[in-house]
């Protein structure tokens, strides 16, 4: 893709500006100042930037406010574009977002515009510099794996970009692991101190205690299987509490009949042992009539006979209520022997019970607290994962670099080390030489694997790293199969000596012409070596333009 001819137009549809390129060889943006001591404030309001950024414009970048101000919306752009042979017209209005652009008349957005030439706007960014770069291959000053995805596939370095990526997502995993550890640690931070563990100690520890818990949990579980509680109601507790009553009431009532037992025996041996015999009772009848003569006496025998009488109707009353005891005391003692039994059954029920209780209790406890255990295992485990992943990944790393520094294609790495060598040669002096190098850096789980190399020795003079830069935008030029274009700003000459500045853009002149190629440069006057040979190329007006205080690139300041 490249632009022939660029015709700037007011908001009234009037010519502004028309400028043409060279389509093969370098087009000047020419910044030709009148007052070199006022330089300062001229210098950045000809108007070169903004024209390199319309033209960038045209190449489908995205609408940057901070250049195209407000001052100049509705201005547009009318371009004849050439891509793949082919001529076509495009017309893109300023200020007027992503929308709006014409190919040939016909209206497309922003992202049908870019597929119809074919634009990756990460390539363009490449080779449209309009800031100067912060680093040897990007305006940030520590490149991306998007910076260099763009340069290894614009040089033709297929299997290194493909190992350098491998390279990146393996750091990226490794960074994103470490910090998800980091994350998981800090929860045990305090404990770890308090007990003055170490990560591993606490994996160890808390391992075993699992490992124990298991244990412990598995005999309640035994356990509670071999307990018999089917028969097990909750009514059993209330049906053994009543029982004891009566059985307590029972056994009380024995106890009291077995007492009146004794009491009865006892009794009866007292009945025995108080009978008196006949020569008491004559005694005392002998005694009777002495001291009661008056009162009729009974023979003798009736006395004996009455006194027989009563002792025996006591002995035999005696003798059954001692049966009664006995009979009912057996009838108790085989109730009591009953309640005693279902006493017992109940009481094995409820103990087991209780033991059931306590084992499911236990059990549960034990389940509980392993629960816990196994989340702080659960986070333990998954650092003690993430450092096994770290070190799988890490292995992998080796891989992936060896690999790396295989896939470095000699030949071309040689092709661009003898161009960057036969450059140096062209704007400096025989004295200063360079060595140009891709270099694949030793395993890192995170420092970058690659980097740039250019290494100049003898006298360079002033801005060096400025030049090597710039070696590095005209390595792409003059080598990538895709573009077919670099727009420089004065930027990326500034601090170089005007006698280097001079013989840099010759050479990109005959790269472009040898390549087929347009160089578009915006260039001021001070910034080239007086009398050099590049002002043959810049006094020929049939294409750019040159700027100056008198001849704004809008005729007016905004």
């Amino acid at each position: 893709m490249k632009i022939l001819e660029l015709n700037i137009m007011s908001p009234n549809d009037e010519l502004v500006r028309n400028i043409k390129f060279k389509e093969s060889g370098l087009t000047f943006i020419y910044g030709d100042i009148k007052r070199p001591e006022d330089r300062t404030s001229t210098i950045n309001s000809l108007g070169k930037t903004l024209l390199l950024k319309m033209i960038d414009y045209l190449l489908g970048a995205n609408n940057d406010s901070s250049i195209m101000k407000e001052a100049i919306h509705k201005y547009y752009l009318d371009a004849k574009i050439k891509y793949n042979n082919e001529l076509y017209d495009v017309k893109r209005i300023i200020g007027n977002g992503d929308s709006s652009i014409y190919i040939n008349g016909e209206v497309k957005e922003l992202t049908e515009y870019r597929e119809f030439f074919g634009i990756k706007r990460q390539d363009y960014d490449k080779q449209v510099i309009l800031t100067a770069k912060s680093s040897l291959v990007s305006l940030r000053q520590n490149p991306t794996l998007s910076d260099y995805e763009t340069i290894l596939d614009m040089l033709m370095l297929d299997q290194l970009l493909k190992d350098i990526k491998d390279i990146y997502i393996t750091q990226d995993d490794i960074k994103r692991l470490k910090q998800n550890r980091k994350d998981l640690i800090s929860t045990f931070e305090n404990s770890l101190k308090k007990n003055n563990e170490t990560i591993e100690q606490r994996i160890y520890l808390i391992d075993k205690k699992e490992e124990e818990l298991r244990k412990e949990i598995a005999i309640m579980a035994d356990r509670i299987k071999t307990l018999e509680v089917s028969n097990y109601k909750e009514s059993n507790i209330t049906d053994y509490e009543n029982i004891n009553i009566k059985f307590k009431r029972l056994r009380r009532t024995i106890e009291q009949m077995r007492n009146e037992k004794i009491r009865l025996s006892d009794y009866m041996m007292e009945v025995e042992n108080s009978e008196v015999t006949n020569a008491q009772l004559l005694s005392l009848y002998e005694k009777a009539k002495v001291e009661l003569p008056s009162m009729v006496i009974r023979q003798l025998s009736d006395v004996e006979r009455f006194h027989q009488s009563v002792i025996n109707d006591r002995k035999e009353t005696i003798v059954k209520r001692t049966k009664e005891l006995e009979l009912m005391i057996d009838d108790y003692n085989e109730e009591a022997e009953f309640l005693a039994n279902q006493l017992s059954e109940l009481g094995k029920l409820i103990a087991e019970n209780r033991v059931y209780q306590e084992a499911i209790g236990l059990y549960e406890k034990y389940t509980n607290k392993l629960r816990e255990l196994a989340y702080e295992q659960g986070q333990l485990s998954r650092i003690k994962e993430i450092d096994e992943n770290i070190n799988d990944k890490d292995s992998n790393l080796v891989q992936q670099f060896d690999r790396a520094k295989q896939s470095v294609d000699k030949n071309l790495i040689k092709q661009y080390r003898d161009f960057v060598y036969e450059f140096v040669k062209k704007i400096y002096n025989e004295q200063v030489t360079t060595f140009f190098d891709i270099n694949i850096k030793g395993k890192h789980q995170t420092r970058r694997p690659i980097e740039f190399i250019l290494n100049m020795t003898g006298d360079t003079g002033e801005g060096i790293s400025e030049v090597q830069k710039n070696i590095i935008d005209y390595l792409l030029f003059r080598y990538n199969i895709d573009l077919e274009l670099i727009i420089q700003d004065s930027s990326c000459y500034n601090g170089i000596d005007p006698r280097q500045v001079s013989n840099m853009l010759l050479y990109l002149n005959e790269i472009a012409k040898t390549e087929k190629k347009q160089a578009i440069v915006a260039i001021n006057k001070f910034q080239l070596k007086t009398d050099h040979d590049i002002f043959k190329l810049i006094n020929n007006r049939a294409t750019g333009v040159a700027l100056s205080e008198n001849d704004k690139l809008l005729q007016f300041n905004f």
